[in-house]
């Protein structure tokens, strides 16, 4: 059996919680990149801008034969930035 190819990729969603007065209050949606397969989301303040960021490590192709790495931030216009490329 080929663990890799067990994806859940297509269940994959993101939704930012704020803490307002002791209570969250959801934030928005993500939706995934146009990817194949993705890994274990990491998320930090990776900038020091206050602000959470989402890095996520993804497949582009079935066998994953050719990955990147995207990175959603709160302050882009870009939903995921690919830094590989």
């Amino acid at each position: 059996m080929k663990l890799h190819n067990l994806s859940l990729s297509s269940l994959f969603s993101s939704c930012v919680l704020f803490s307002q007065d002791g209570a969250f209050t959801k934030g928005e949606v993500v939706a995934k990149p146009d990817v194949k397969n993705f890994g274990q989301s990491s998320f930090v303040d990776f900038d020091g801008d206050g602000y959470q960021d989402h890095l996520l490590p993804a497949c582009l192709d079935n066998d994953c034969q050719q990955s990147t790495i995207y990175l959603a931030k709160r302050s882009s216009k870009e939903r995921w930035l690919n830094l590989m490329y």
